[in-house]
């Protein structure tokens, strides 16, 4: 007995197959197969992960500054990362209030570096841990763009600083997940370019090169002064545990919260540990142990024990003291950013681009 044709519309069937099969009691059944042919549907390159949209910006050059001082921004943690929920809104797991409000104060106060304190982008799709929804289906590249986007901004209106972006443990995720699932294709790089970075790694997909930014796992500020992403938290004082470990100033990340400590030796010498906090979401939108998502699909509310807000650095080369500014961004100031005698108010038009990777 024939089987009835599949109800496959837009396709033109072209061959049929006969395949005969025996089920547990070794009684045969035939079975046919049908071979459709359609019309040459393109696919787009949005369809696989890709480097982010080019983009033009004026050519810069790195000039110094000609004072003895010199002033280092620091921009913390931001985990940038979108998730698309069930009535399809995204929502972002960076706080693009905060992240506006201090691109806002950088331009204004002309930093000679900009540290970017790595977990810049989030990747929880490509963690070893377990996701709390499906919230990230189909917006990496989204964030790969927008995130590009945002450094973009930050290069436009910083032209002559040098930018360093350290490389954090969420920036690591690419590596990782290429060495668990695909050895094989780990640090391949484009044909004849072997300077170039690896085509499934970070820098190469943010296109850090083109902007200027250079990708680094530490950064010497002068020779008393460190920064690093870092791996320690602790819940008392991360800023003590840095200064049981290292003899130098270290300006750390990772923990995304405030703090401040100082080590004075017996000879009257001493060294500091600082952080400024986050510019990530800290109300349940970064994915962690202790974000969950409810029956109906929505983040539940859980506000962690973060600080939201930037820093500054003012600094001499060579063995020389520094100066070290919080900026704090709050939501019970309605985000609004105070430094130097001016405050600022994050730019809607910003606010919606960064909320939706454009």
């Amino acid at each position: 007995m024939m089987e009835a044709q599949p109800p496959y519309e837009n396709g033109k069937l072209t061959k049929t197959y006969e395949m005969i099969t025996k089920d547990k009691e070794g009684e045969a059944h035939r079975h046919q197969l049908h071979v459709f042919e359609y019309g040459n549907n393109e696919t787009t390159e949005k369809t696989f992960l890709s480097q982010a949209s080019p983009t033009t910006i004026t050519p810069y050059e790195i000039k110094h500054s000609k004072s003895k001082n010199l002033l280092l921004a620091d921009i913390p943690d931001i985990h940038y990362g979108l998730r698309k929920l069930d009535d399809g809104t995204l929502r972002p797991t960076h706080r693009p209030e905060v992240m506006d409000g201090f691109l806002q104060v950088m331009k204004r106060e002309r930093p000679d570096v900009i540290v970017i304190g790595g977990d810049a982008i989030d990747l929880p799709e490509v963690s070893k841990y377990d996701l709390d929804a499906n919230d990230f289906n189909d917006t990496m590249q989204l964030c790969i763009d927008g995130l590009h986007k945002y450094f973009t901004r930050l290069r436009e209106d910083n032209p002559n600083a040098e930018i360093v972006h350290l490389r954090g443990n969420h920036e690591m995720r690419f590596n990782k997940f290429m060495i668990r699932n695909a050895m094989p294709l780990f640090g391949v790089r484009p044909a004849n370019m072997p300077k170039s970075w690896a085509v499934n790694s970070y820098p190469f997909l943010l296109r850090l090169d083109e902007l200027g930014i250079n990708y680094v796992d530490n950064y010497k500020i002068n020779d008393r002064l460190m920064t690093t992403h870092g791996e320690l938290a602790s819940k008392g004082s991360t800023a003590a545990m840095y200064l049981g470990r290292y003899a130098i100033s270290m300006m750390f990340h990772h923990d995304h919260r405030r703090g401040s400590e100082r080590r004075v030796f017996p000879n009257g010498t001493s060294i500091e540990a600082f952080g400024f906090g986050c510019q990530a979401d800290v109300t349940g939108g970064v994915p962690s142990v202790h974000s969950k998502i409810d029956d109906r699909g929505h983040v539940v509310e859980n506000y962690e024990n973060w600080n939201n807000g930037g820093g500054f650095v003012e600094f001499s080369k060579g063995d020389k003291p520094f100066r070290q500014y919080a900026v704090p961004i709050e939501a019970q100031d309605d985000y609004l950013t105070s430094y130097n005698k001016r405050v600022y108010k994050a730019r809607q038009e910003v606010i919606e681009a960064l909320k939706n990777g454009k």
